[in-house]
């Protein structure tokens, strides 16, 4: 006899050995249950696909008022001297030397790491820095989508501002370091 646990039957576990699978068999008997289970599994799926709406991280307003005096002070570099894949350009320990140093700056490079969207890109927006997307043209259109990608990509393409082979050539050939990512600009066009 079979016990009733919710919709879930237990069957399996009582059924005498000579009427289980053996290994040589693919497989198992699949009764009418695991097929419903399956077939609800994959249309919940489905209705979740159809209904799921983007999610993305976010700065709190109270946190980006607290910076706004960062973002109005004059640009100092061309580009951050933090690299991203680089350890040795991450110094810092603190919230605040690290917005400031995004802050001084015009643009920061960035580039998909564990996923595309993560805090890093926004931090570099509350600093008042553009982030400078490494293979932004690979960004599925579904990430990010509250994030203003195409704002970035104009930003990315404006008259002085180095081409993407010419920051990820000027990286190849370690021209850029934290001491010459200052005059990025001068590398790609001079």
């Amino acid at each position: 006899m079979a016990r009733r646990v919710g919709a879930v039957v237990l069957v399996w576990f009582w059924l005498p050995e000579h009427l289980l699978p053996t290994h040589a068999e693919q497989g198992s008997p699949k009764s009418a249950w695991l097929i419903e289970s399956q077939a609800t599994v994959e249309s919940f799926c489905r209705r979740q696909h159809d209904w799921a709406e983007p999610m993305q991280y976010s700065i709190p307003t109270r946190k980006w008022n607290m910076y706004e005096k960062l973002r109005a002070k004059p640009k100092t570099v061309d580009f951050a001297p933090l690299i991203p894949g680089d350890p040795s350009t991450y110094a810092f320990k603190e919230e605040g030397p690290y917005l400031e140093m995004y802050g001084a700056a015009r643009y920061c490079i960035t580039k998909k790491k564990g996923g595309w969207d993560c805090l890093r890109h926004y931090e570099i927006l509350l600093a008042g820095c553009v982030p400078y997307f490494l293979d932004l043209r690979s960004l599925p259109d579904a990430t990010m989508v509250y994030f203003p990608k195409h704002l970035v990509r104009q930003l990315m393409h404006l008259p002085g501002v180095p081409s993407e082979d010419a920051v990820l050539d000027a990286l190849k050939y370690r021209r850029l370091g934290a001491s010459s990512l200052q005059s990025l600009a001068c590398i790609a066009f001079c």
